[in-house]
């Protein structure tokens, strides 16, 4: 058995889950992750999806808070519109 594949003390995780983990955690992608470690995507995938709950929690985050940003807009345009409107004669 390689080094690598050996579990860390008191860890529960390989090295390679650490270097992975570590990556994610200083905020590398999947595909950088995967470039940098030499690993295929999908292990990375099943890594990160194993011990931070997922590898598209981050494509989520950054789609929730467009969609958050265009409803704000579209309230302040409304109301800004509704304003508009009761000032007229």
């Amino acid at each position: 058995m390689s080094g690598a594949m050996h579990k860390l003390e008191n860890s529960g995780m390989f090295a390679t889950e650490v270097e992975i983990m570590g990556l994610w955690d200083a905020g590398a992608d999947l595909d950088e992750i995967a470039k940098r470690t030499g690993k295929k995507s999908k292990y990375i995938q099943t890594i990160v999806r194993r011990y931070a709950g997922g590898g598209s929690n981050r494509a989520f985050n950054a789609m929730s808070a467009r969609g958050s940003a265009a409803l704000l807009s579209a309230i302040r345009r409304a109301h800004l519109q509704i304003r508009h409107t009761e000032a007229l004669p």
